[in-house]
């Protein structure tokens, strides 16, 4: 289990510090340390509830004990595959309810064509029961029949499985938890085997009993239609009504990320991502001491601003805006003359970004009130400070936060020498937790980032001369994690982005499946009624008479399985709340153009036979049997 001390603010404890200390040394002692990790492994017999109880009771304590410190805070006990897995286990798991979807579609594709065929044998069938076959024995039969095809497509779904797989774990973003290890092993093998085995039983009983329920008497009168037949007939009409809505559902669903997708990439997230690329800079082995450290980060950003085409550089403690969340401080700000009193449980906790004077240009951060930081107020030591539009508004909602000061690390106050824009967590509606902003000089780092902007060149191109740059400062400073920060924000909604195009790729393929189950039902339909046709023909029906006389056949049973599945979907889509950006989980516009589409490919799928029963010859069909 994993136990995780987590402040009610906070969206994930990913980024606490580590504990690398010896239990009873000086940092574990501190009692301002109220976020870390333990890891336990449970006694045999107990329980993850049992260990939330008893976490809980600890919790109470530690608020007793410390409410300045742990009041608000909560103690959060997960199992560490949970920890692992994190939101891929909902995703993960939607994909494979849309592949069920897809599954159950082509099954009551096969159940259809298995109805139809039966059809046709059922002069066979009567023949076989009169001469003594029993029905126990021809169920047998076409339940075998159903099995072979079955397995025979199970085995060809795995060969195409194989290739398919490759692709997945090649395009697959590195945040699914173990996709490198994804095969096609024996469980799996397995698993299929036991899904073509069951599929082939449930969805070959409902033909294979209507086949076998057969009036013998009518059946082997020539051209006699039972009622076995229209039994059949509203069979397959409930198996296409049930695919258009299951195809309706996955529609529904993909078309809101889809839209999701496309608002969350063209949202304005507070900064300027474009031509700035990052990279992060490790001197902590080459340089000991502030002083050192300080004097580097000044000759990288000297030497890389210099370079043509650069805009502006900037170094920072590491998180990129955006991104994850930086480092974390209570503050306490100045309101009304006086410091505002902080009771227990009510701490003001805010993300410290830690950054070089020129960081808000080379961001394109804009500044609404003040200035930014000299570089000289760094190295000095001046205890002055930025801070986001959000602070500003819940303190000093009369614009006149610069010149208030904020305490924070310490007893002595910081000056707010400006007022920044607001920058929102990438992938998220919400402004996520409140900003402030110090000199980087003031403390110098022994691991940073560092950013630059070009302007009118691509900045890609200019990571060579940086590089050069870096090595000529100090060839023993390791660079990594070089990339641009469109590049980092895109990795950031790699998962997002791969779900929604596989559940649109299933839901295409559903859509398909679909429009091949009315195909097929509408063309048997136009075969089986060509006597029909052929006698309103001859008795005066128009060309248009037959075609509305078929579409509308198949209008009725696609707006009843849209209905059925926007039914379903409006409750069904709730799941996708915490997916969506920008979308409401119940979007009228999505809902509607689902719709509109599902009905267009339904009657697109409807013509063709539509078609041909409007070429019948009267004469012929007279005497079709």
């Amino acid at each position: 289990a994993l136990a995780s001390f987590e402040a009610p603010y906070a969206r994930s404890a990913a980024r606490l510090p580590p504990i690398l200390t010896e239990p009873g040394s000086g940092w574990l002692r501190r009692e301002d340390r109220v976020g870390g990790f333990v890891i336990a492994r449970l006694k045999p017999g107990v329980t993850i509830e049992q260990a939330r109880t008893d976490m809980k009771s600890i919790e109470q304590q530690l608020i007793s004990e410390y409410p300045m410190q742990n009041g608000g805070n909560t103690i959060r006990v997960v199992t560490l595959q949970e920890s692992i897995v994190g939101d891929s286990k909902q995703q993960l798991l939607l994909l494979f309810a849309a592949v069920g979807v897809v599954l159950l579609i082509a099954c009551a594709n096969v159940a259809n064509l298995l109805l139809a065929r039966a059809a046709t044998r059922k002069k066979e069938f009567a023949i076989r029961a009169a001469m003594g076959a029993s029905r126990p024995r021809l169920l047998r039969q076409l339940l075998i029949e159903s099995l072979l095809l079955a397995v025979v497509g199970g085995a060809l779904s795995l060969l195409l499985a194989r290739w398919c797989v490759e692709l997945l774990v090649r395009f697959a973003p590195e945040d699914l938890p173990r996709m490198a290890g994804v095969t096609i092993g024996w469980r799996v093998l397995g698993f299929a085997l036991g899904l073509s085995v069951l599929t082939g039983i449930i969805f070959g009983i409902a033909p294979a009993w209507q086949s076998t329920k057969t009036d013998l008497h009518q059946t082997l009168k020539e051209g006699g239609r039972t009622a076995t037949d229209a039994r059949a007939g509203r069979l397959r009409n409930v198996f296409v009504v049930t695919e258009v809505a299951l195809a309706m559902m996955l529609l529904v669903g993909a078309g809101l990320l889809i839209k999701s997708l496309a608002r969350l990439q063209a949202s304005d997230p507070g900064f300027d991502p474009q031509n700035v690329v990052t990279m992060r800079l490790l001197p902590r082995q080459a340089y000991s001491g502030r002083q050192q450290l300080g004097q580097y980060y000044s000759q990288v950003l000297e030497r890389i601003k210099t370079l043509p085409g650069m805009e502006a550089t900037c170094v920072l403690n590491g998180d990129l805006p955006g991104l994850e969340p930086g480092w974390q401080n209570d503050i306490s700000p100045e309101v009304d003359g006086g410091y505002l009193h902080i009771k227990p449980g009510e701490l003001i906790n805010v993300d410290w970004g830690i950054v070089t004077w020129d960081y808000f240009k080379t961001m394109g951060i804009p500044i609404r009130q003040g200035r930014t930081f000299t570089p000289q107020e760094g190295e000095h030591g001046t205890r002055v400070m930025l801070v986001d539009e959000q602070l500003a508004r819940r303190f000093w909602p009369g614009g006149d936060a610069v010149g208030k000061h904020i305490k924070y690390d310490g007893p002595n106050p910081h000056e707010i020498i400006g007022v920044v824009g607001d920058v929102r967590n990438y992938g998220s509606e919400s402004l996520g937790r409140i900003k402030i902003y110090t000199p980087f000089e003031r403390w110098p780092l022994p691991s940073a980032t560092l950013a630059a902007r070009a302007a009118g060149v691509d900045v890609g191109g200019l990571v060579p001369a940086i590089k050069e740059e870096l090595r000529a400062i100090n060839p023993n400073v390791p660079v990594d994690e070089i990339a641009t920060l469109e590049d980092r924000l895109a990795s950031s909604i790699a998962p997002r982005r791969f779900m929604t195009w596989l559940l649109g790729l299933f839901a295409a393929v559903a859509l398909l499946l679909a429009a091949i189950g009315i195909y097929g039902v509408m063309s048997y339909s136009v075969t089986e009624r060509t006597h029909e046709i052929g006698v309103r023909k001859a008795l005066g029906a128009q060309d248009g008479d037959v075609l509305t006389l078929i579409m509308r056949r198949c209008l009725v049973m696609t707006l009843t399985g849209a209905a059925i599945g926007l039914a379903t979907s409006v409750a069904l889509t709730r799941v996708l709340s915490n997916l969506l950006f920008g979308v409401s989980a119940i979007d009228p516009a999505t809902f509607a153009g689902v719709v509109i589409l599902l009905v267009a490919v339904a009657l697109l799928a409807c013509y063709v036979p539509a078609r041909r029963a409007m070429r019948v010859d009267p004469m012929v069909a007279l005497r079709y049997e």
